[in-house]
């Protein structure tokens, strides 16, 4: 079973409304929306609470573009490395399934690539949903709706 979500830190969100619709693809990943994730592979547990300091979206885009590259080869190895410490998760793909292993967490799960392809781009389209319902701002960003389109075909 495969489980992923997140919420977001109060504490840390200090979101200008106004600066939403033109901030830069950089600023969007890296200085907004930070929280923690929860990320459960069966028995593997690679949630990041109580860091607080993940930032939500860059975390969502990145898996989902590792879970499109996994689908390129029947084996290949995609490594996503948090921003905010040195700690990082490596997607090893061989055949139908992907090993994920993490640098900060002990142990190994082997789920099925096409039911962890259809978990995160669930979970992408979940997080840009909640953060465009909460700052609607944010749907009107060019990138934003640059990966809406590229994820469901809808944008400007």
């Amino acid at each position: 079973m495969i489980e992923i979500g997140y919420s977001l830190s109060d504490s840390n969100n200090k979101v200008d409304r106004k600066t939403l619709i033109a901030v830069d693809q950089i600023d969007l990943m890296y200085e907004y929306f930070m929280g923690d994730i929860v990320f459960r592979l069966g028995d593997l547990d690679l949630s990041t609470y109580p860091w607080g300091s993940i930032t939500v979206l860059d975390f969502a885009l990145v898996i989902d573009a590792i879970a499109q590259d996994l689908g390129k080869s029947q084996e290949v190895t995609e490594v996503f490395e948090y921003t905010e410490s040195e700690a990082s998760i490596t997607f090893h793909r061989i055949g139908a399934n992907v090993v994920v292993t993490s640098s900060y967490v002990s142990g190994a799960a082997t789920v099925p690539y096409e039911a962890l392809r259809t978990s995160v781009r669930a979970f992408l389209k979940v997080v840009l949903r909640d953060l465009i319902q909460k700052y609607p701002e944010l749907g009107e960003n060019p990138y934003i709706d640059e990966k809406l389109t590229e994820i469901d075909g809808r944008g400007g």
